[in-house]
């Protein structure tokens, strides 16, 4: 008959023992030669990514979400028409900022359906 193997003795550590691998803009202050502070609209550039898929606010879906609502918000600025649950995406490599956008759409142009932009 084969050995069952035990799996390994749980230990407790009596203090801390390990280190997280996450950084934060503030705890890396203190080490730049110079910095600089930059104020956006965080619907414009910040979806933070910290949850996993399904279990709180800040998931992939979130962040899809918000790319894809940033992303209709450019197109309407250009007069493109679409409905709120239409879904496109921008390559970056399409337009970088609104004034890309607007510059590469057609006048009267309508997105009926998912879309992704792209060269």
């Amino acid at each position: 008959m084969p050995r069952r193997k035990m799996p390994p003795p749980r230990i407790s550590p009596t203090e801390p023992n390990a280190i997280k691998f996450e950084r934060f803009v503030f705890d890396l202050i203190p080490q730049a030669a110079g910095a600089l502070v930059v104020e956006i609209d965080p619907a414009e550039g910040f979806a933070p990514l910290k949850d996993a898929p399904g279990r709180g606010d800040n998931t992939p879906e979130a962040v899809q979400q918000a790319m894809i609502a940033r992303h209709r918000r450019w197109l309407r600025g250009a007069g493109v028409e679409l409905s709120d649950d239409v879904v496109v995406e921008i390559s970056p490599f399409w337009a970088l900022e609104p004034g890309d956008v607007a510059a590469r759409v057609r006048p009267g142009l309508r997105l009926e359906g998912p879309s992704y932009l792209v060269d």
